[in-house]
């Protein structure tokens, strides 16, 4: 009995080991999985409506040469215009009226619903680090005494913002976890400001996973 015990303990040790390198892997390879299938999945996508398009060339005219090339390369190019006419569309209150109706449309659809909103935060929060408004990970003294939590200056407050001349303030953008892309902006003095070591999207990976992947 006394020889089987430590035996049991050892064994569950290694079978925990092995499973917390299993999670870490899969954990790092999932976003990687998911971009690779979601860039097979347009890529395929795009090859179908390309070959597809070549039905529409009537029969007589397919034995001319490259004829074939010529329409996949323009059908190619009318996908691409396409999608650059919505995107400068985007800009104008029509181009949105017509993104938030389908966003509407998708949201009525339980399992699509799920699934869009992910994505949609995801390239949202990848959208906003590319614009830099997220200048630099900090620890802000909040919501009180020796309680720290983690933000990022986002600029500073000024004149018009800030509660007083006496003190610096900055605008701090204090993110929530999982889902950082909501969270509270905050008038914060600099003395209550603590700067970090780490990169912008080494912070996020701490938010994201709420601690469990060390940045």
């Amino acid at each position: 009995m006394c020889i089987l015990n430590p035996l049991g303990t050892s064994m569950k040790a290694i079978i925990r080991k092995i499973m917390g390198y299993f999670f870490r892997g899969l954990l790092a390879l999932l976003p990687l999985i998911v971009t690779l299938y979601i860039g097979f999945f347009m890529f395929g996508l795009v090859v179908r409506i390309v070959d597809g398009s070549v039905v529409f060339i009537p029969k007589h005219y397919r034995d001319i040469p490259y004829i074939m090339q010529l329409t996949q390369i323009a059908v190619t190019l009318l996908l691409f215009s396409l999608i650059v006419i919505f995107g400068m569309l985007l800009k104008t209150f029509m181009g949105r009226g017509l993104l938030k109706a389908i966003e509407a449309v998708l949201n009525l659809i339980p399992g699509i619903k799920v699934v869009y909103r992910a994505i949609r935060q995801v390239i949202d929060l990848v959208s906003i680090k590319k614009q830099k408004q997220f200048m630099k990970p900090v620890l802000v003294e909040w919501p009180g005494p020796d309680r720290w939590i983690m933000g990022f200056i986002t600029g500073d407050a000024g004149d018009r913002l800030s509660p007083d001349t006496v003190k610096k303030y900055y605008l701090v953008f204090i993110p929530t976890t999982p889902n950082p892309t909501s969270g509270y902006l905050s008038i914060i003095p600099e003395d209550k400001i603590r700067p970090l070591d780490i990169s912008v999207e080494e912070s996020f990976k701490l938010i994201f996973t709420g601690g469990m992947v060390q940045a």
